[in-house]
C-alpha cells in the first residue's frame, strides 16, 4: 500500500505525513514486543504503548514418571539473551539442580517425594513447576529345584529369584514353611540360595522377599509349593505273618512291598 510505510523510532519525536498509515513495533529487554499501526492526521494525539512483561515459557509443565537416579533437562523455550535466569528447588533431597542459572537446568531425582522448581527472570517474572519422584514397583518370582520328588532322598533345594532389574540392589530373604531361613544382604552378590537340610520331606512351601532399595520398591514372591517323597524300607518277618492260617506271605511279596512302600 503506497500509503503505508515502516516507522522506526528510538526514544524520540518523529514526523509523519497526514493521511498515511504507519506500522510500528516496540521492543524492550524484559518485555513482550508490541506491534500495531496508526493513520496519521493533523489533529492526532501522542500514542501510548504499554509493554507487558515477558513471561517465562518452559518445555515442561510438570515432571512425573521420574524415579531416583533419573535425570531430566528443563529448558526455557522463549529465553531472551538480554535477560538472566536463576533456578531454585524447594527440596534438594528430592530434586537436585545441576546449576542455579541459565536458560536450562538438569534435574536429578534423588528420593521419593515432591518438590517445586522455580525459575526467576531478571525482569521479576517467575515460573514454577512441580516434580514428583517415585520408586519403581517390582514383581519377583521364585523357582525351586527340584520342585518335588517321587522317591529318593533329597538333601538340598536350589531357590532362585527372578524378575528383578539388573541395576537393583538391596536384600533378599528366603522363607521355608513360613520361617525365615536366610538373608542375602545385597543381591549384587547373587539372587539364589541353596536350602540344605535332612528334613526335606513331605509338603513344603518356599517364599522370597525383596527388601527394595533407593530406586525400587520391595516385593514378595508367591508361595512355591513342593512335595518330596522318600523311599522307606519295610521290614516284615515272613515267618510270622499268614492269612487266616491258610496262606503264608512268601518272601517275594515282602520284597515287592518294600519296593512300593513310600512316605
Amino acid at each position: 500500500d503506497e500509503n503505508s510505510q515502516e516507522l522506526t523510532v528510538t526514544n524520540g519525536a518523529y514526523t509523519v505525513d497526514s493521511g498515511k498509515t504507519y506500522n510500528y513495533s516496540v521492543s524492550k529487554a524484559g518485555y513482550e514486543t508490541v506491534k500495531d499501526s496508526f493513520t496519521a492526521s493533523d489533529s492526532m494525539s501522542p500514542i501510548t504503548v504499554t509493554l507487558p512483561l515477558r513471561q517465562i515459557e518452559l518445555d515442561e509443565t510438570t515432571v512425573v514418571d521420574f524415579h531416583p537416579g533419573d535425570k531430566k533437562t528443563v529448558s526455557i523455550t522463549n529465553a531472551d539473551s538480554n535477560l538472566t535466569y536463576t533456578w531454585a528447588t524447594s527440596d534438594s533431597n528430592v530434586a537436585e539442580l545441576s546449576s542455579a542459572s541459565g536458560a536450562s537446568v538438569e534435574v536429578t531425582a534423588k528420593a521419593e517425594g515432591t518438590a517445586n522448581l522455580t525459575v526467576t527472570c531478571s525482569n521479576g517474572v517467575s515460573k514454577e513447576i512441580s516434580v514428583t519422584v517415585s520408586k519403581i514397583d517390582t514383581a519377583i518370582s521364585l523357582t525351586a529345584s527340584p520342585a518335588g520328588s517321587a522317591g529318593g532322598e533329597i538333601s538340598q533345594v536350589e531357590l532362585t529369584v527372578n524378575g528383578l532389574p539388573d541395576d537393583a540392589t538391596g536384600s533378599l530373604e528366603f522363607y521355608v514353611n513360613g520361617i525365615s531361613q536366610h538373608i542375602i544382604a545385597n543381591i549384587t552378590t547373587g539372587k539364589a540360595w541353596t536350602y540344605a537340610s535332612a528334613d526335606i520331606i513331605g509338603d513344603m512351601t518356599f517364599k522370597a522377599v525383596y527388601g527394595g532399595d533407593a530406586r525400587y520398591n520391595s516385593s514378595t514372591s508367591a508361595d512355591v509349593a513342593a512335595s518330596y517323597k522318600r523311599n522307606q524300607p519295610l521290614e516284615i518277618d515272613d515267618a510270622d505273618y499268614h492269612n487266616s492260617g491258610e496262606k503264608k506271605i512268601i518272601r517275594e511279596d515282602v520284597e515287592d512291598a518294600q519296593k512300593k512302600f513310600q512316605v
